[in-house]
């Protein structure tokens, strides 16, 4: 399932989503952990603020292969 449904994504767009999910799967720490930075710019990318798509990413399910 997509944490971003019903969205068209461009190829790079999509790239950062991927990239955003990834990184918030492996836990971030609160704001002064300094991928905060990263995580902030790639949501930019996508419309978003980073404690949204961290939200949003964080309260989706995820089908695990």
């Amino acid at each position: 399932m997509t944490w971003l449904p019903s969205r068209v994504l461009t190829r790079n767009q999509a790239t950062t989503a991927v990239v955003l999910a990834e990184r918030v799967a492996r836990r971030i720490g609160d704001h002064t952990d300094k991928d905060w930075l990263f995580i902030d710019g790639w949501a930019k990318e996508l419309g978003l603020s980073g404690p949204t798509a961290v939200s949003k990413i964080s309260h989706t399910e995820h089908d695990v292969r």
